[in-house]
């Protein structure tokens, strides 16, 4: 296994422990996993662009 996709497409909204919680597995998978996040709706990716947690997943 390569990496793991974490579908938020029925994920509407997300608080600030969900974002820091997102940045915790990302770190914790970083050496052995990608993790990749698939179909946020438009208020989820608003609040991750203002929290900068997309930063560290890059633009793909």
């Amino acid at each position: 296994m390569k990496c793991v996709i974490l579908d938020m497409s029925a994920m509407t909204v997300i608080d600030t422990s969900g974002i820091k919680l997102l940045g915790e597995l990302r770190k914790m998978m970083e050496r052995s996993l990608q993790l990749l996040l698939a179909n946020p709706t438009g208020n989820l990716m608003e609040k991750l662009h203002q929290s900068k947690a997309l930063e560290p997943f890059g633009s793909q």
